[in-house]
């Protein structure tokens, strides 16, 4: 007679809010911390990477929650799979430090906009570190319905 498994297996919508919340923690839940670790930092990396690029707005969040609003920032939607990161981020470029508006010459609150092909390519970066976090966490819940098997 064989024993049974008595690993306990986490299910699927802990998992995958795990992974939203800290990219990899998804796997770890699961016991494959190496393949977390590496995920993780890849979309922490390739997120930072994004800001560096072209700062802290390439982030623009939209000022409200119904859906012509969120429309008109699709991109958004995509930054936002990061999970709490995205929105700190946001947080900060909206009210962290000031500047000179060049347009106005006014003191303006919050950090400077990027511009061009700068700011692009940094949403860019940041919205395909989201799309891979969406993918960590279909897959880490998916692993996980499946008792963590590969």
């Amino acid at each position: 007679m064989s024993t049974p498994d008595k690993t306990f297996m986490p299910p699927p919508p802990v998992v995958a809010i795990a992974g939203w919340l800290v990219p990899g923690l998804g796997y770890c839940m699961l016991g494959q911390r190496l393949r977390g670790t590496v995920i993780g930092v890849t979309i922490v990396l390739l997120f930072v990477a994004g800001l560096v690029i072209g700062g802290l707005h390439v982030i623009d969040a939209p000022t409200g929650l119904t859906i012509p609003l969120i429309f008109q920032k699709p991109w958004f939607i995509c930054q936002i799979m990061t999970g709490p990161i995205c929105a700190a981020s946001s947080f900060l470029a909206n009210h962290w430090g000031t500047y000179i508006d060049p347009a106005s010459g006014k003191q303006m609150i919050g950090v400077a906009f990027s511009h061009a092909r700068v700011n692009e390519i940094g949403v860019l970066y940041t919205a395909i570190a989201g799309m891979l976090n969406l993918m960590a966490v279909i897959d880490s819940s998916y692993r996980s319905s499946n008792g963590g098997y590969r």
